[in-house]
């Protein structure tokens, strides 16, 4: 299996504590970063995983897609919505024991948009602006970060 995290999400520790669960669960685990997530396929994985929020389900997605195999979501971001529209854990040792069993698989459209993959959600305008403006907050914030995203985003936002 190969992992791929994104260490700026979440806590930020989610890809080194991942890959030793995933090691002690008896994964073969090669961890990668998000971004080289177009080298994952390189080393012949049965499985990809990635440990990261929404924004880094796409890359991975593409990788797996690319390397014709399954997609494992350990949601390590601040939101996860795709995990939890899907019903995946969000307790990090549940989500590596399910990411190394590979028991639930689901098919899930990848899409692009402007080159870029994505699997959740596509989006412009006024919720894009407020998740720009909610990044630098979500380390402070957490989930409360969108919430001030938007409220400066409606009042300083350009109409599109």
């Amino acid at each position: 299996m190969v992992l791929l995290a994104n260490e700026g999400a979440g806590s930020g520790t989610s890809g080194e504590r991942g890959a030793g669960l995933l090691r002690a669960l008896g994964a073969d685990v090669v961890a990668m970063p998000l971004a080289e997530a177009e080298a994952a396929g390189a080393a012949g994985p049965e499985r990809i995983a990635v440990a990261g929020g929404d924004g880094s389900v796409g890359p991975a997605a593409a990788a797996a897609a690319a390397a014709g195999v399954p997609l494992a979501v350990i949601p390590t971001g601040t939101a996860n919505d795709l995990a939890h529209r899907l019903g995946l854990p969000e307790d990090l040792d549940a989500a590596c024991r399910l990411a190394a069993r590979g028991e639930r698989v689901r098919r899930l459209d990848l899409g692009r948009a402007d080159g870029r993959p994505f699997v959740n959600a596509v989006t412009a305008g006024l919720s894009a602006a407020a998740a720009r403006r909610a990044r630098p907050l979500k380390g402070v914030l957490g989930a409360g970060a969108y919430i001030a995203g938007a409220v400066v985003a409606g009042a300083r936002a350009r109409p599109v």
